[in-house]
């Protein structure tokens, strides 16, 4: 596979964050773009800073921050309304008014049919084609669907036998996938959840599964990477025998976080800097770049610039021109 080297890649803003980052989420509004990054403090008070970032993408136009009870381990959009909910211990929403984050409510569940406190939460993500319905993974090994509107728990799911990692909807509102520290990757259809189908299997907890990510232009297609692993694998959720159709194998450094750009591409940021993007038909191979410090998370989406990939890493931001 052929790997082009850019060590300067066209970096449209760049924003030092005040603490050392947890997680990041990006809005697409009207004219402006909005992305939002948790804190990672080793104590109760947290926060989250939104930057408004100008149509040119080369400034910041705005920037708030709200409080937050400890770190937030997800961030999350909703695709049709202004509305972010972050994940930590519960799950608070926030709605977008007045170029400012105003708290709406905090949800808290806890496993079904147990005493216990809530467990710690790992994931969170808004259902596809709706505004007030959202979805969480915990390490309690559930997955909770809630209606926001009503706050009431729709459907509550035990997805593994270990924590549940992350999880992510395919686009459709009923099909989500779910990665689970017993190294598996299932597939759930909330219209039959009597049964559930296995696409990823690795070797139990030894390759716990990190991160999946859906590719929200193909239904078929999904990317995760395994716990302490350089390698990201695309899965067809379609196949029979061997799921796997492709996997991007880096250095030694372990990869943190990935995302789809198109429908062919994948981006993937490992502790080392790396930024990879990865065309899984191999049509031209992988594009990488270095940045100077660990890469924690990466959002792709487009604007007025056309496509950009904002790159979280310890302590900065970063808003790249697409290379793909």
């Amino acid at each position: 596979m052929q790997t082009t080297f850019q060590n300067l890649p066209d970096i449209l803003l760049a924003h030092k964050l005040p603490w050392k980052m947890s997680a990041l989420s990006r809005a697409n509004t009207t004219q402006d773009s909005i992305y939002s990054i948790g804190s990672l403090l080793h104590q109760k008070n947290n926060f989250i800073l939104t930057l408004q970032v100008a149509e040119s993408m080369r400034a910041v136009s705005r920037q708030t921050l709200v409080h937050h009870d400890f770190p937030p381990v997800a961030l999350a959009w909703s695709a049709r309304s202004p509305v972010l909910a972050a994940a930590g211990c519960a799950v608070t929403l926030y709605t977008w008014c007045d170029a400012a984050l105003c708290k709406k409510g905090t949800y808290t569940n806890r496993r079904a049919g147990t005493k216990a406190p809530p467990a710690p939460l790992t994931a969170v993500e808004f259902v596809p084609e709706y505004d007030a319905r959202f979805a969480t993974a915990s390490v309690d090994t559930t997955c909770t669907v809630w209606n926001a509107d009503a706050r009431a728990i729709e459907t509550q799911l035990i997805a593994h036998d270990t924590q549940v990692n992350d999880l992510s909807f395919a686009p459709s509102p009923f099909v989500f996938a779910t990665a689970g520290a017993d190294g598996s990757v299932r597939v759930f259809d909330l219209r039959d959840l009597a049964r559930s189908t296995i696409v990823f299997d690795g070797n139990g907890a030894r390759d716990a599964v990190l991160r999946v990510e859906w590719n929200k232009r193909d239904m078929h297609t999904v990317a995760c990477l395994t716990c302490d692993g350089n390698c990201v694998h695309v899965v067809d959720v379609r196949g029979t025998a061997s799921r796997v159709v492709n996997t991007l194998r880096g250095d030694c450094a372990y990869v943190n976080t990935i995302a789809w750009q198109g429908k062919d591409a994948v981006v993937v940021g490992d502790e080392r800097g790396h930024v990879r993007i990865w065309n899984v038909d191999n049509r031209w191979g992988v594009k990488e770049f270095l940045m100077n410090e660990g890469v924690v998370k990466v959002e792709c989406g487009g604007g007025a610039v056309g496509g950009v990939i904002a790159v979280g890493t310890s302590e900065n931001v970063r808003i790249l021109r697409d290379l793909a």
